[in-house]
Formats: structure tokens, C-alpha cells, sequence
């Protein structure tokens, strides 16, 4: 049992050890508060669950308005918390498992906001490592799917929605994400492409670059990047 724990603390622990200082988490003209999400619906304090909400308090440039509408996506996402926990519980069967939502950054650009956390989980035995991200407009605060984000960047793409608002793509806008991210010196070898073909991505926009990220069941991988496509 102790080892079941050890490795589900390892697993768990990958993400946060590279996550960005909260100092660097985001631009100058951006403030926000973090805390963490009470009521989760585990019977007993644990450390293997842990969920960092975020509020917030201003973006320069950007009316009260829009900020209430952002904020409300995000308690919304906060409200949803419970469930995940819960369903992540039942998958384990009565297993040790581990459930932890890390905030991360925060993106301002021309037309986007991008707010972007970290999921590491261990439900069913395995663990499950990914981004996390939302996408808001900055002219009303309105929250944009990823298959719109996606067409907005590549006209042309093929998408397919994927679960939990991730997005499939057609094998030439995968070939383009993987050009776009070798001039950028995000190199993906041969062993990384079919995997790279065959799953579903979290996409949200830095500059003038979309950021595309695939899920991984492993804790260290040579294909465990973020990719990019240029505008």
C-alpha cells in the first residue's frame, strides 16, 4: 500500500514541479487572487486531493463587465468541482487515487484572454496528466470553444469535439502544428507522430500563436510538449 501511495505522489507531483513561479504566472497588467476549493466531496481530509480556484481582479485594458463574465466561467468551473473529484473516486474502487487542479498562467493577447491550469489525476490506476485550459474573448468575456479557436487560426482545419472540451484534428493541421513547432525548436521525434495524429488536444492562444497540447498517461515522455500553430 505504501508503495501504491509513493508512485501515485510521484505521478501527481510531475506537473507542479514544472509549473511556472506565481510571480511569473502572469502579466504585469493582469492582478488575481488564488485560493483553494473547499466541499469536495472526499469524506476525509487528504492530500491527494487538491483544487486552486482563481479570481480575477483586474485586467488593464478590460471593462469591470467583461472581468464579472470571465470570473463567472471560472466559479462555474469551481461549482463543477465535486463532480470531477467524486467520479475520479468512483473510478478507483476503492484503490488509493489522487485528484489535483494547479492554476498555472495566465495569457493576455489581442482578441484573448487565456487562463490555463494543470490536471493531474490518478482515477483508475494510471495516471493522467494535462492542461487544462479557458479561452475568453476580450471584447465580452464570452468563453470560446476550442473547435472555434482552432478555425480562427486554420481555416481549413477538420475538427472533431473531443470530451472535456478538447478537440480533434485532421492529419494535415497536425502536420502544420508539427512544422510550426520545429522552426520554434519544439522538436517531436518520429516515435511521438502517430500518437501525435491519434489524440485529442487542449488549445489556447499565446501571442499570436496557437498553443496546442495533448493529453498523456505517462509521467515522462519525450512527446509531453506544448505545440504551436502561427497565425
Amino acid at each position: 500500500m505504501k508503495v501504491i501511495r509513493f508512485f501515485i505522489a510521484m505521478c501527481l507531483g510531475v506537473v507542479s514541479q514544472h509549473s511556472t513561479a506565481l510571480d511569473n504566472a502572469a502579466p504585469p497588467s493582469v492582478k488575481f487572487v488564488l485560493g483553494k476549493a473547499k466541499n469536495l466531496g472526499v469524506s476525509r481530509p487528504t492530500s491527494s486531493v487538491s483544487v486552486e480556484t482563481l479570481k480575477i481582479i483586474t485586467i488593464e485594458g478590460l471593462q469591470p463587465k467583461i472581468i464579472d463574465r470571465i470570473n463567472a466561467h471560472l466559479l462555474e468551473k469551481e461549482k463543477n468541482m465535486p463532480r470531477e473529484v467524486k467520479l475520479c473516486g468512483s473510478y478507483a474502487e476503492g484503490h488509493p487515487w489522487g485528484f489535483h487542479l494547479k492554476f498555472k498562467r495566465i495569457l493576455v493577447s489581442e482578441d484573448y484572454i487565456s487562463i490555463v491550469f494543470e490536471r493531474s489525476t490518478v482515477c483508475a490506476g494510471s495516471p493522467d496528466i494535462e492542461k487544462v485550459p479557458m479561452v475568453f474573448s476580450r471584447l465580452n468575456g464570452a468563453l470560446i470553444p476550442a473547435e472555434s479557436l482552432i478555425k480562427r487560426f486554420v481555416s481549413a482545419a477538420v475538427t472533431k469535439a473531443s470530451y472535456e472540451g478538447k478537440v480533434e484534428l485532421d492529419e494535415e493541421s497536425i502536420e502544420q502544428m508539427i512544422a510550426d513547432s520545429e522552426a520554434e525548436g519544439i522538436s517531436s521525434n518520429e516515435d511521438c507522430e502517430f500518437y501525435l495524429k491519434n489524440t485529442p488536444y487542449s488549445v489556447w492562444v499565446d501571442g499570436k500563436r496557437l498553443v496546442l497540447s495533448p493529453e498523456f498517461t505517462q509521467t515522462n515522455s519525450n512527446c509531453m510538449k506544448e505545440y504551436i500553430i502561427k497565425r
